[in-house]
């Protein structure tokens, strides 16, 4: 009976010891100061341009990035997206330009972007950031039977390519987290081969920028740490 009760007291102390260092485990706040990291972003767009129907397409990004300080992150955002729109020719205030002889558009977009992120002061629970980047993307624009718009030739364009957004991580460990992202890529005024509205083909004035807004899902992978960093406040 001794052994007994002395076998589960120090069980109880075993259990209440690991139970301890898990809260403070838990408590430590998810710092990405000293570390680089390894993204894996996926969700949808919406290309938001001068024809006049949107439709929700696919997208991601890989993203390599260092936090310099445990506030501002520096890395590199790669991304592909597939972006598409529609032109209704039976609306009465349908004018495209003559060029565009399609009811259908799509772009494969590839970017590349240098990007700041900062990261807000930490909760138990998740990280708060916002970023801001620029860069440049490559594109196709394609109709819905795969021929190269406007004139069937193939042509890659390029535009200038600016990523912003806001978003939360939230750790299931020390060194991997969930990341939610909401955000907005800008770029020129030409992606859709419709300059301004007008239809005054290429010499046309330049109107507001092609953008789409994008939601992203994604796994975010840290590696190393700063050599005065002890993450379990164990002394190692």
């Amino acid at each position: 009976m001794k052994y007994f009760l002395f076998t589960l007291i120090l069980g109880a102390l075993i259990v209440s010891r690991s139970g301890a260092q898990e809260t403070v485990r838990r408590s430590m706040p998810f710092s990405t100061d000293g570390k680089w990291s390894l993204s894996f972003q996926g969700g949808a767009n919406i290309w938001i341009n001068d024809l006049n129907t949107r439709r929700i397409s696919p997208g991601g990004d890989i993203v390599l990035k260092y936090g310099f300080s445990r506030r501002f992150s520096f890395g590199v955002m790669l991304g592909y997206d597939r972006l598409i729109g529609i032109q209704n020719l039976s609306d009465p205030y349908a004018n495209p330009p003559s060029t565009i002889a399609t009811e259908y558009m799509s772009l494969g977009m590839r970017s590349a972007d240098l990007v700041v992120w900062y990261n807000y002061p930490v909760t138990l629970d998740f990280r708060p950031y916002v970023y801001l980047g620029v860069g440049g993307a490559a594109y196709l624009r394609q109709d819905r039977s795969g021929n190269y718009v406007p004139d069937r030739k193939y042509k890659l364009n390029s535009t200038i390519h600016i990523p912003a957004g806001f978003g939360f991580e939230i750790p299931t460990s020390q060194n991997v987290s969930l990341s939610i992202d909401i955000g907005a890529r800008f770029m020129d005024d030409y992606t859709d081969h419709w300059k301004g509205n007008e239809d005054l083909l290429e010499t046309n004035r330049p109107g507001l920028m092609d953008w789409y807004p994008t939601g992203r899902l994604g796994f975010n992978f840290y590696f190393g740490s700063k050599d005065d960093e002890d993450e379990d406040r164990d002394g190692l």
